[in-house]
């Protein structure tokens, strides 16, 4: 266990602020996301090998904890009625092209290098051409509406963690 402490007194605020970066400079997950992992690490610790670096075996632990709490705040979009995400479509996704105007040839990149194929005209027409959720669903075929509003805001949550936007 002392080996943990020492860690976390060293090394504390450095994986904050790593892990701040992966959820767009949100605090409140990087904290929970830091905490997850020393307390997964305390739970754990018969397991780790002091032959190995323990950087090495605890970023193992970090990484998994930040891939579950993203995947949990995924999915709670995900379970959102099509009502409620209509209004975070209103309310939280910038409609406003302006906004997304300035990274427009930073988001073209991006769209061709990390999106799956099926959703890059969503991609397109939301971040560079700015059409609207609900333009585009009436655009596109084979896609709910829920679906392409999940598939904005994975992108925009992608975004706003690359580019540090808040």
């Amino acid at each position: 266990m002392d080996i943990i402490e020492a860690y976390y007194r060293e090394n504390h605020k450095k994986l904050f602020k790593i892990v701040a970066r992966r959820f767009g400079n949100n605090s409140h997950l990087a904290e929970e996301a830091v905490q997850e992992a020393f307390t997964r690490a305390l739970r754990s610790i018969a397991l780790y090998d002091p032959s190995k670096p323990f950087s090495a075996w605890f970023n193992t632990i970090l990484n998994n904890a930040v891939n579950d709490l993203k995947r949990e705040e995924m999915n709670k979009g995900a379970t959102k009625s099509t009502e409620e995400l209509e209004n975070i479509a209103d309310d939280k996704i910038k409609d406003d092209f302006a906004y997304w105007s300035q990274l427009k040839d930073k988001i073209k990149v991006d769209i061709e290098k990390v999106v799956n194929p099926g959703h890059k005209d969503i991609l397109r027409f939301y971040f560079l051409c700015g059409m609207k959720v609900n333009e585009i669903h009436e655009a596109i075929e084979g896609f709910t509406y829920k679906a392409i509003l999940m598939t904005v805001l994975r992108f925009e949550k992608y975004l706003l963690s690359k580019y540090a936007l808040v």
